[in-house]
């Protein structure tokens, strides 16, 4: 006999859902704003050129900090919807 669990496993799946969404479409962003600027920096020379780039790499590192973020919340929900589907079971 499986044992209720108090677990509302919709939620759980509509916060993986919107997660898969929004990582979608940050790496998507992230993508389209390294190319961007690497068109938009062309020849630029002097300061703004390099204040430019360093402002770049932050960004595309603030993004990956982003997805890796959501990647590990994920994870997390996952293995809630795992351990209560497997004490269902028991």
């Amino acid at each position: 006999m499986t044992a209720p669990v108090n677990f509302d496993f919709g939620a759980a799946q509509r916060v993986i859902d919107e997660i898969d969404r929004t990582r979608s479409m940050l790496t998507d962003q992230r993508g389209r704003r390294w190319s961007q600027g690497i068109t938009i920096r062309g020849s630029w020379k002097g300061p703004y050129a390099v204040r430019f780039d360093g402002d770049r790499v932050r960004s595309d590192n603030d993004a990956q900090a982003v997805l890796n973020s959501l990647a590990a919340l994920r994870s997390r929900v996952q293995d809630a919807i795992d351990r209560a589907r497997a004490d269902q079971r028991k």
